[in-house]
Parts: C-alpha cells; structure tokens; sequence
C-alpha cells in the first residue's frame, strides 16, 4: 500500500472543479496507492460497478451511488475484473464554504466533513429517499458548472449548503463522538512515516514497537489506527510487502527459496511457506515451476 497526497490545483476565486473518471480493475501485481488531497470530495456513480477502500472499510459501488471525503482521508478505487465505473468527482476547497472572516454559523455547513469518520459513514445509503435527492443536487450542480449560464457560481455554492444540510439533517448520527480533521491529519502523516519506514525496512525483523515508534504512538493504540485506516493489521501489511518482493525475485531471479526467504525478511523457509501458500494459494516452489 502506498499512501500519496495530490496536489489539486484550484481557482482562488471559485475554488472548485468537477471530474469524471473511469476506473478500471487493478492489476494483480499492483500495489495500491491510496490518495488524500485537501479539498473535499463528493463522488457519484454514473455507471458501471466497482469499489472504493475508505478508512479500512470496502465499499461495493454502483449507479446512482453517492460517497464523500474529506481532507485528509486517503481512498482507493478498483472495479472487479471484466468491469469498469465511470465516476463523476465533485472537488471543492472548505474555504469556498467558510473561512475565519465569514460568519462563524457557516462552518456548521461542513460538519459532515470536518467529523468524517465517526458520526458520518463515507457511503450514502443506497435506498435513501434522501440519497436520491441529494444525486438530483449533484447533477444540477454538474449541469450548472457545465454550462455556466450567468450567476452559476452563486448557484453551485446554494446547492452545495442545501446538500451539506440533507447530510446533517438525515445522515448523522449524534450518538457518535467525533474526531477533529485537524487531529487526525497529524497521525496520517505520522502513519505515513511507518508506512515509509515499513517499505524501506521489510526484510528486516520488524515489530510493532519499533514501527509504532517511528509514528510516535503507542502500540496499541497505532494498531488499531493502522487497522482501521489501512485496512490490514501491522503484520499483515508487512507480510503482504514481503510477500510482493518474494514473488519478484522468484520470477526473475534464480535465487535459492531459502535465499529469498531471508532477503524478505523471513525467519524460515518454513514461515515463508506458510505465508506465501496463504496469499497465493501455493508454495514458493510451485509459484517458480509454473513462472
């Protein structure tokens, strides 16, 4: 897993674009790369099907289906094979809504992005009445921004606050307590230390102490933030890297199994057996008689 910030430019005068994407299936081999930027995000589904990983979660995507982001929340998108999704992307700055010389009601606007995780989900709900009225929203905003007919940026800005009040009216939960962006964005780029450390470092013995301390957080609590935004455990991120770098070298070189099980930073031929058989379904040996 690679995690990148994009740096996405936007007018200072109206800071806000719309992009449509197709998104194809992933390459075996591939590894993901998880991108964040800091504007918001509100993506919908034109067509096809796919998924997006969010926060450790993985969501199933299809037409009409309506999911946001905000600033500091590093997301991935994949179609299963034999698909594709065509995804219309609304990206705007948080200062189009509120800054600090506006009236200090309008930040309320962007609750659902500034307490993404917790008391809001990433996903709409799919058979919400309200989730349809906010796709009809989005699709009056891209037609407006496609046409630009006078007063279109006055237009945009309405119809973004009255879709930002749907969500809070009918998609928050106040049972939940809430993590402040500003907080969170400290520990994803301290995660992206490890994340670094964790790729630069694989073939030696590593452990969740040291790797927890290149984040500067506790073990048990980096464990579970790395769960839950990564979508794998510590050890499981590790083994599938080393595992990616064994499967390399068996292809390409004619290195002994044992070799390249130390190069990967396995204790043994006997737990590199194990891992390998368990993400490849077969052993290293048989990996390089069939490639």
């Amino acid at each position: 897993m690679i995690i990148k910030k994009d740096n996405l430019s936007l007018p200072f005068e109206f800071p806000f674009n719309i992009y449509t994407s197709t998104i194809s299936p992933s390459k075996g081999d591939e590894e993901p790369v998880y991108h964040w930027h800091d504007c918001l995000e509100i993506s919908y589904v034109l067509t096809g099907q796919g998924y997006y990983l969010v926060n450790g979660l993985k969501y199933d995507m299809g037409p009409h289906d309506i999911i946001l982001f905000n600033n500091i929340e590093p997301h991935y998108w994949t179609a299963p094979p034999g698909s594709q999704m065509q995804v219309c992307s609304i990206i705007f700055d948080l200062h189009m809504i509120w800054h600090s010389e506006m009236n200090p009601f309008d930040i309320e606007y962007l609750q659902p992005f500034l307490k993404r995780n917790t008391n809001f989900a990433n996903k709409l709900p799919s058979r919400s009445t309200y989730t349809a009225k906010i796709y009809e929203i989005l699709l009056h905003i891209s037609q407006e921004f496609s046409d630009k007919p006078k007063g279109y940026t006055l237009m945009i800005k309405a119809k973004l606050l009255e879709l930002m009040t749907y969500l809070i009216r009918y998609f928050q939960d106040d049972t939940k307590t809430s993590e402040l962006v500003d907080q969170k964005k400290a520990k994803l780029l301290r995660l992206n230390e490890a994340l670094t450390y964790i790729k630069q470092n694989y073939a030696m013995p590593l452990s969740l102490n040291e790797v927890s301390s290149v984040a500067c957080m506790n073990p048990t609590y980096f464990s579970s933030f790395f769960k839950n935004t990564v979508g794998l455990s510590f050890i499981d991120h590790l083994t599938l890297i080393r595992i990616s770098h064994a499967e390399d070298l068996l292809k390409n070189t004619n290195s002994k199994i044992v070799d390249i099980a130390l190069q990967c930073g396995f204790g043994s031929v006997s737990s590199f057996n194990r891992s390998f058989k368990k993400i490849k379904g077969v052993i290293p040996s048989e990996f390089k008689s069939t490639n």
